[in-house]
C-alpha cells in the first residue's frame, strides 16, 4: 500500500509539472523560482522567471514587452551585468527586465550602445572588446575620430582619476588626462632622457605596473624608464628606481638583489 501511495504522489507531481504552462509561450524547465538566475542551471537557452516558473524565452512570443523594443531574455535584474549570462547580444536592465539593446539606439558620441546603467567606463568593458566609455548612463563604443586627448594620444576610455584605471582598455602605455584614458607617445620626453610609460604618478612604486619589469622612476608626474648609465648611486651600485623613502619601497625593482634607499634613489648593494 505504501508503494501505491508513493506512486500516486509522484504521478500527481509529474502531472502538475507537465500541465503547467509558461505564460510567455516558452518551454517550462523548472518551478519555484523568484529570480531568473535560479533558472539558468536547467537550460542553455535564454530563460526567465515568470510567476514562479522557469520559462525559456525562445520558441514563443513573450507577453512581456521591453520598453526599449528589445527582446526579454530574463527578469529580476538590477544591473546590466546580471543580464549577460542570458544572451550573447548587447543587453540592458530596464525596470528589472533584461532586454536586448537595439542597434538603432543612439549614443551621444555617435558610437554603438552596448549596455546601459553605467556610472563609470570600467563597468562597460564586459559588454564589448572595443574601446568604450560611459555617457549619461550608456555604455558607448568610442571611435578614433572622436578622440580629444590633450596629448594627441588615442582615447580608449573615460571616467578615470588615475592612470592605473586605464590599463584594462589597452596594452599600450596609457595616462589619465582630465578624466580621459589616453595612450602616450614614445616621443614624449622624460627629464632623465628615459622612455615615458605612464603619467599621473606621485611615487615610483605607482609606475611598476607600466614598466614591464624595467627600472622606472617618477619624475614630475611622469613614469620614466631609468638608464643605469645616466645616474650614479652614492654607494656605486646600480640605480633601479627613484622616489623612495625606505628600502622596502625598492624591493619590487631589485629583481631579488639586495637593495637600499639612498637620498631617494633605489640602489643595488
Amino acid at each position: 500500500m505504501h508503494s501505491l501511495q508513493l506512486l500516486i504522489v509522484v504521478s500527481l507531481l509529474l502531472f502538475g509539472f507537465v500541465c503547467s504552462q509558461c505564460p510567455n509561450g516558452g518551454v517550462l524547465v523548472a518551478q519555484g523560482c523568484t529570480l531568473s538566475s535560479q533558472c539558468t542551471p536547467y537550460t542553455t537557452l535564454p530563460v526567465t522567471c515568470v510567476s514562479g516558473l522557469c520559462c525559456t524565452t525562445t520558441g514563443g512570443t513573450s507577453t512581456t514587452t521591453c520598453s526599449n523594443g528589445g527582446q526579454l531574455v530574463a527578469t529580476g535584474c538590477t544591473l546590466a551585468s546580471q543580464c549577460t549570462p542570458y544572451t550573447t547580444s548587447p543587453v540592458i536592465c530596464l525596470n528589472g527586465q533584461c532586454c536586448t539593446a537595439l542597434s538603432s539606439s543612439t549614443c551621444s558620441n555617435g558610437g554603438q550602445l552596448v549596455a546601459t546603467g553605467c556610472t563609470t567606463a570600467s563597468q562597460c568593458t564586459p559588454y564589448t572588446s572595443l574601446p568604450v566609455q560611459c555617457l549619461n548612463g550608456q555604455c558607448c563604443t568610442t571611435s578614433s575620430t572622436s578622440s580629444t586627448c590633450s596629448n594627441g594620444g588615442q582615447l580608449v576610455a573615460t571616467g578615470c582619476t588615475i592612470a592605473s584605471q586605464c590599463t584594462a582598455y589597452t596594452s599600450l602605455p596609457v595616462s589619465c588626462l582630465n578624466g580621459l584614458c589616453c595612450t602616450t607617445y614614445s616621443s614624449s620626453t622624460c627629464p632623465n632622457g628615459g622612455t615615458l610609460v605612464a603619467r599621473g604618478c606621485t611615487t615610483a612604486d605607482q609606475c611598476v605596473y607600466y614598466s614591464g619589469g624595467r627600472p622606472v622612476a617618477c619624475l614630475n608626474g611622469l613614469c620614466c624608464l631609468t638608464n643605469s648609465f645616466g645616474t650614479t648611486c652614492p654607494n656605486g651600485g646600480m640605480l633601479v628606481a627613484r622616489g623612495c623613502q625606505n628600502a622596502l619601497q625598492c624591493v619590487p625593482y631589485a629583481r631579488g638583489c639586495p637593495v637600499t634607499c639612498l637620498s631617494g634613489l633605489c640602489c643595488l648593494v
